[in-house]
């Protein structure tokens, strides 16, 4: 027999039940920024519908999720899918068993395609939760998960005072941080929207070349607004050289870890510097603010060791070493199939659209391709 769960979906909260949810968002080990409420407003302000689950035993909440939806034609319940992004919120498997099922039951009724849930816990805590989540018919389902339902990152050890993780460091990596304060660069938090749109509009250029995800200006507007702007859940640091932009990182926290975001930087500026590498430094006052909020760690948000220089990622992850990130794994997405034909219809609408957007980013994958060909084949004969 299962735990005894009562599980009760509202649309808008009122003050009392937001107190209670924070409260144990606050306390859950395994919370994540993107079920702090102020994400719920983000989502409703981008057309979606935040459905709040709150599942209760014994007068006190144990699990918590925000559901997104989005209605499509004319009808208000049918919809493709419903998106709990970095949630559930559970530290209690058994609770969370019954919450879920009774989840299934809630979307049942609104004609769901698909539930789709990101538990965020690691291994090997995680495999119980994995075996739960098989139990209810939730499958992993991502085709970027190659490694089955587990994701590779790494974990940055903040437990450790600030010169004690410097001293850690690599020289080069030391020595590009003091080099960026010597060159006269400013890194700062972005306090208003022209500081962060600068930002926005170079990652917006970069994953149109790279035919990557981009958040929509309207919902970066309302991220900046909700969460980096204060810079108490979340933070845009920005590097300038006078008046001229040269990179920035978003990086979110909740209690306990920090999470990397976003990153751009713009090379052409900084190769009238000396070549300067500007990432460290922006990675550096991460660490730092991550610190100040009492995180213990930094999810690097994905990361693989021993990559070969001729690897298309080797670049991205190598920035990522510099830190000494801790390899491990966490949960993948996992999905259960409420209704067959809706899914197959999501399904097949979102594998035309990826087609279509791949097309775009050709020229720069041909191009990465090239780099990594020529990196393994002639690396050796270039270096006599």
């Amino acid at each position: 027999m299962g735990m005894q769960v009562n599980t009760n979906f509202y649309y808008n909260l009122d003050a009392d039940k937001q107190s209670q949810w924070i409260q144990f968002w606050q306390t859950c080990q395994h919370s994540h920024l993107r079920q702090h409420l102020l994400y719920g407003e983000i989502e409703r302000g981008m057309g979606e519908t935040p459905i709040y689950a709150i599942g209760e035993a014994d007068g006190r909440i144990v699990c918590i999720g925000i559901f997104s939806i989005r209605p499509f034609f004319f009808s208000k319940k049918l919809s493709f899918k419903a998106e709990c992004f970095w949630g559930p919120v559970f530290d209690d498997i058994e609770y969370a068993r019954e919450f879920l099922l009774q989840v299934k039951s809630y979307f049942n009724k609104l004609s769901i395609g698909s539930i789709k849930i990101y538990p965020y816990w690691f291994y090997p805590q995680a495999e119980a939760v994995e075996s739960m989540l098989n139990e209810l018919g939730f499958a992993n389902k991502s085709s970027a998960a190659q490694q089955g339902a587990r994701f590779p990152t790494g974990l940055i050890d903040l437990n450790h005072s600030s010169d004690e993780i410097f001293a850690s460091l690599k020289s080069k990596t030391r020595q590009e941080i003091r080099r960026t304060s010597r060159q006269g660069v400013s890194i700062r938090a972005a306090d208003n929207w022209d500081k962060a749109n600068k930002f926005y509009q170079y990652l917006r250029r970069m994953n149109r070349q790279r035919n990557l995800d981009s958040l929509s200006c309207k919902e970066f507007k309302a991220t900046f607004e909700y969460i980096l702007k204060s810079g108490e859940l979340g933070v845009l640091l920005v590097a300038f050289y006078e008046q001229t932009f040269l990179g920035g990182l978003w990086i979110y926290r909740d209690m306990h870890i920090c999470h990397y975001a976003k990153y751009v930087v713009i090379r052409q500026p900084l190769k009238k510097l000396s070549n300067l590498t500007v990432a460290p430094a922006l990675w550096w006052h991460g660490i730092q603010w991550a610190k100040v909020k009492g995180c213990r760690w930094i999810d690097v948000e994905g990361y693989r060791e021993g990559l070969k220089p001729y690897h298309q990622q080797y670049r991205l992850f190598r920035l990522k070493a510099w830190f000494n990130p801790i390899s491990t794994q966490r949960m993948g997405t996992h999905t259960y199939i409420q209704n067959p034909i809706i899914y197959a219809f999501h399904k097949a609408k979102r594998f035309c659209t990826n087609k279509l957007d791949a097309t775009k980013g050709m020229p720069y994958k041909l191009k990465t391709k090239w780099k990594s060909f020529k990196r393994k084949h002639f690396a050796g004969n270039n270096n006599g």
